[in-house]
């Protein structure tokens, strides 16, 4: 099967107060499926649907512990601009809380959703990050992409572009 690339409605953007679910929340697909789904599981329940409309599919809403039923909750990421050493220029960090299961499964997001950092100097253009350009550390629960935080510019803004890759 070949795969093809759909993407999300827009980049993961960080919200003031916002607060990750607890590693103890952690429940599988089908666990998760089941909370908000009736059985038996019908066509808005699968991965890539998209009951509340709000752009991101079931797979998604899961893996970033989200209410698929709601609009208004949606994957997000947290933001932080931070000096790793005395004396070194800002980096941006930015953290994506995924699922801890969500690791586990290969069959899961692994296969499914990839979070592509991306930066801008005016938010009306942005550009992904080069590999060698960004410090990525990996968790079972968090991706953690730090990012420079000068692109020869007075301001640089950073955020995380979610991408679904499907088979098909």
């Amino acid at each position: 099967m070949a795969a093809s690339g759909r993407e999300g409605p827009g980049p993961l953007l960080a919200t003031d107060g916002f607060r990750f679910a607890s590693d103890s929340d952690a429940e599988t697909y089908s666990q998760w499926q089941r909370r908000y789904f009736t059985e038996p599981l019908g066509s808005s329940s699968g991965e890539l649907s998209d009951p509340d409309g709000d752009g991101f599919g079931n797979y998604s809403e899961w893996a970033f512990g989200t209410a698929p039923i709601d609009s208004q909750s949606k994957p997000e990421a947290s933001a932080a601009l931070v000096t790793l050493n005395p004396g070194d220029p800002a980096r941006l960090v930015l953290v994506a809380r995924l699922n801890p299961l969500a690791t586990v499964d290969e069959s899961s997001i692994a296969s499914w959703l990839c979070l592509t950092p991306q930066i801008s100097t005016g938010l009306s253009a942005w550009r992904n990050v080069q590999q060698h350009e960004v410090q990525l550390i990996v968790t079972p629960v968090r991706r953690m992409y730090i990012l420079p935080a000068s692109d020869g510019a007075s301001s640089v803004f950073g955020r995380l572009r979610i991408h679904f890759v499907t088979e098909g």
